[in-house]
């Protein structure tokens, strides 16, 4: 225990935002919030070596980073959330050199604190949400969680692309109940037995659908982008 020497392997910083460790690898906050670096040893340097993850999307720091969380199944994401209230993931996984960021917006809603937990069947891990919303002039908080990403054993009736959304499946309904955390909302969208259905507006909790279907998924609508 007399010879322990401690050395400096990056004079850059961390922010208070909590690490994360993957593998022999960690994900950390610069200190100024913007930036993502990795720290993992380097044999050809044969010493920690902290290069950037936030190269090619810099702009996405815009919004300093104040909390992170790593969902390991599927696909190895670290969800981010940023100080605006809004989300990006980076997938990455080192031994493929992936490192690909996208952003996510919930509809607009405020992502107030985030963790992610293993589903019941251990298959995924699920991202779950505080999202603050305003509803029908009113400010709402909900504990949101996201749908499993497509597996090999899903079919088209199990999509759910909308937020803050619920399914019912059952025997075919034309008035469809339940619906009070969208009070007064006009943007509602969703499927009914695989038929696109919206804008509709909720009123006392309910939307009438132009014909009984028996699975409707219906939420928030939203448009996929590339960037």
């Amino acid at each position: 225990p007399g010879n322990a020497k401690v050395e400096d392997s990056s004079s850059r910083g961390s922010s208070d935002t909590p690490p994360v460790p993957i593998d022999n690898q960690v994900l950390y906050v610069q200190r100024s919030g913007r930036t993502v670096r990795e720290f993992a040893y380097n044999y050809e340097a044969d010493g920690y070596k902290s290069p950037s993850m936030s190269m090619l999307a810099s702009h996405l720091g815009v919004s300093p980073f104040v909390n992170a969380v790593y969902a390991a199944e599927p696909y190895s994401i670290v969800w981010m959330q940023r100080l605006d209230g809004s989300v990006v993931g980076l997938t990455y996984n080192r031994d493929e050199n992936v490192v690909g960021w996208h952003r996510h917006d919930f509809a607009g809603g405020i992502v107030e604190s985030m963790s992610v937990i293993p589903a019941s069947n251990q298959l995924q891990d699920t991202l779950w949400m505080v999202i603050r919303r305003t509803v029908n002039g009113q400010t709402r908080r909900y504990i949101e969680r996201l749908t499993r990403f497509w597996d090999f054993d899903m079919t088209i009736e199990d999509a759910h692309f909308v937020d803050c959304g619920l399914t019912y499946d059952g025997t075919p309904i034309q008035t469809v109940y339940g619906l009070q955390h969208l009070e007064g909302m006009a943007d509602v969208y969703g499927l009914a037995d695989n038929i696109p259905i919206g804008p509709l507006t909720v009123t006392n909790g309910t939307v009438v659908l132009d014909q009984p279907a028996s699975r409707i998924t219906i939420g928030l609508g939203f448009d996929a982008a590339g960037e």
